[in-house]
């Protein structure tokens, strides 16, 4: 991983700038593809991603029955299914689970090493998956995208303890859909959701010397 190229605030305002892209080298890629692809993940994960066109992206959890946070996925719906962008430490796990779940289901999961995370247009932050970076914008490093992020509250799976619900992170807003069908951790989810708060929340804290 590189954290930065020499100097991190100024890549951070090349990024807010749109004048530099990030290699998300602490992301991994892989792909459900298979007729049962989007209809199989849906039934597992969060997010309501059954009518995503070719192109079209959402963000997922996959939670513990007890609703705690296990994996975020970023998923970007192809024409034979999904490719789905994971934290790399995490991939070898997701995948050996979500492969014990597979049964009758008519998919295949593969891994892309060949495939780069690239995160640019801050900040409403994009990722990109391409083969190679991009030749007219500077590199910037994982330090001054991670200040970005942390501004904009955008949450991580690397926030995440193994307490963690999705409402103390604002995931519901982007990342669990509150009126689709079931799926593992549905309950917990609902029933800290109608009790009106969850029992933490991250914030930003600023602190001022004086």
């Amino acid at each position: 991983m590189t954290d930065h190229y020499g100097n991190p605030l100024l890549e951070q305002r090349k990024l807010l700038s749109q004048d530099a892209f990030v290699e998300r080298t602490d992301q991994s890629v892989f792909e459900v593809n298979g007729p049962d692809a989007k209809s199989w993940l849906h039934s597992l994960l969060s997010q309501n991603i059954i009518n995503l066109k070719e192109g079209e992206s959402a963000e997922a959890l996959l939670l513990t029955p007890q609703g705690r946070i296990e994996h975020q996925l970023k998923i970007i719906a192809s024409e034979t299914g999904v490719s789905i962008i994971t934290a790399a430490d995490h991939l070898e796990s997701l995948i050996a689970w979500l492969r014990k779940m597979v049964f009758r289901s008519k998919v295949e999961i593969t891994e892309r090493p060949d495939l780069r995370v690239i995160g640019g247009a801050e900040f409403s932050y994009r990722e990109y998956l391409l083969k190679d970076a991009p030749t007219d914008l500077l590199p910037a490093g994982l330090l001054a995208y991670e200040a970005l992020r942390i501004s904009v509250g955008r949450p991580e799976i690397k926030d995440v303890d193994d307490r963690s619900l999705p409402h103390e992170f604002d995931w519901l807003s982007s990342a669990v859909h509150l009126s689709k069908g079931c799926y593992r951790g549905q309950e917990a989810v609902a029933k800290v959701h109608n009790l009106g708060h969850p029992p933490r929340r991250l914030i930003i804290l600023n602190l001022e010397q004086g």
